[in-house]
């Protein structure tokens, strides 16, 4: 028999962060299905909230946001937020007084199946030392390009026989002079940066339609030095939405200094897993790595395995990295994991791990042990971002 939680009126927002998964992990112990008929929290979190559900929950779950939910933000933002991350309908309840509404009813058909953490729990845990058995690399040059048709869909799938569909949550042209609040944290809320390089928030910009990331030589706060932070400054910023199967893609340039250039997926809170996607992480001008583009899989624990492992590959690019920009891509599915530069594969790997959400990563890091530090006479460096742009399926699992 199927168990069936009813919430309503949970307003998470008064729980604290610690709080919130302890909660949720009580109702995943007692019910295979979820109905929330209501005030979960408030327009700026609302998100938030429903991702940290579908991690946690791994359930399906039917819900109806109550006034609350609109509260600190407007009708219509929220609404179109929620568009960008699940399909619904929506019903609309004025007051009699006609004024901003008293009852609001968002109907939701979704079946908020939330499809990324489904999938997780369909699958089996792979048993120990399960590594992917299919990968290809490319070597050599790309050799003839898709010719740009369309922003519409991905470089690699101009006439869009993926069936694409925008996933507004991941997506920005960086237009303006400032990040979107709604889909943009500053920082790695997880992580300071790889040391002797601080993360700045100063370091992370949006001008003429880029998001720019700096690396700099400067002193850091010296509360932060007994922590190994000194003299270097970079940057980093994550989504603040999570996902998983799709396509991503970027037009950037790395900067020109052995400063890390880097694109890449993680989260440090879907129970029992710790996962990583790295799309690329580029040493613009690290001796001897100036061509070479690094992707990478980790792994820091399953449910069944406790022990960092990673696959990883390198294209070896006919001109240097930094040079230009170009445009970069991953195809996230169940089955397997492509890389793509400028629309052509230069990676398939087998997909045998990465099923849970992950936040959508941009950083500039020092790694002194890898690409070497950065040159003074090259710093300040920036590493720049024309767009980001994601899609799902229209149908199937995403």
């Amino acid at each position: 028999m199927m168990r069936l939680a009813w919430l309503t009126d949970i307003h998470l927002n008064f729980l604290d962060s610690a709080k919130r998964p302890q909660f949720l992990e009580t109702v995943a112990e007692r019910a295979d299905t979820v109905a929330i008929s209501g005030d979960i929290g408030e327009s700026i979190n609302i998100i938030q909230f429903l991702n940290e559900m579908e991690a946690i929950l791994r359930r399906p779950i039917y819900f109806v946001l109550g006034n609350h939910d609109f509260c600190r933000g407007s009708i219509g933002k929220t609404r179109d937020h929620q568009t960008g991350h699940f399909e619904f309908d929506l019903t609309c309840a004025p007051s009699s007084k006609g004024a901003i509404m008293n009852r609001f009813i968002l109907v939701t058909k979704i079946f908020l199946v939330l499809t990324t953490t489904a999938v997780a729990q369909d699958r089996p845990v792979p048993d120990p030392d399960t590594r992917p058995a299919k990968i290809w690399n490319r070597t050599g040059p790309l050799g003839e390009t898709p010719t740009h048709v369309t922003d519409a869909f991905p470089l690699s799938d101009q006439e869009n026989k993926g069936r694409w569909k925008t996933f507004e949550a991941m997506s920005d042209e960086f237009e303006g002079d400032a990040l979107d609040p709604e889909k943009w944290t500053v920082g790695i809320y997880w992580w300071k940066g790889r040391q002797p390089a601080l993360f700045s928030e100063e370091n992370v910009t949006v001008s003429d339609g880029k998001l720019h990331l700096t690396m700099r030589k400067e002193k850091v706060p010296q509360q932060f030095e007994k922590e190994g932070y000194k003299d270097y400054t970079s940057a980093a910023l994550q989504t603040k939405t999570r996902s998983s199967y799709g396509y991503y893609e970027v037009k950037a340039k790395p900067m020109n200094s052995a400063g890390s250039s880097s694109f890449w997926f993680q989260n440090e809170n879907v129970p029992g897993w710790l996962t990583e996607i790295d799309v690329f992480e580029i040493g613009g001008k690290a001796r001897g790595f100036e061509r070479r583009y690094h992707m990478n899989l980790h792994v820091f624990r399953t449910p069944k395995e406790k022990k960092h492992w990673t696959v990883g590959g390198v294209w070896v690019a006919p001109w240097r990295l930094a040079e230009d920009y170009h445009v970069y891509g991953l195809e996230w599915g169940e089955e397997e994991i492509k890389y793509f530069v400028d629309g052509v594969v230069v990676r398939t790997v087998e997909n045998t791990h990465w099923h849970q959400p992950l936040f959508l990563i941009f950083d500039s890091e020092t790694m002194p042990s890898w690409f070497g530090m950065p040159e003074d006479e090259d710093l300040p460096s920036t590493y720049s971002i024309e767009y980001v742009r994601a899609w799902k399926k229209q149908s199937g699992r995403q």
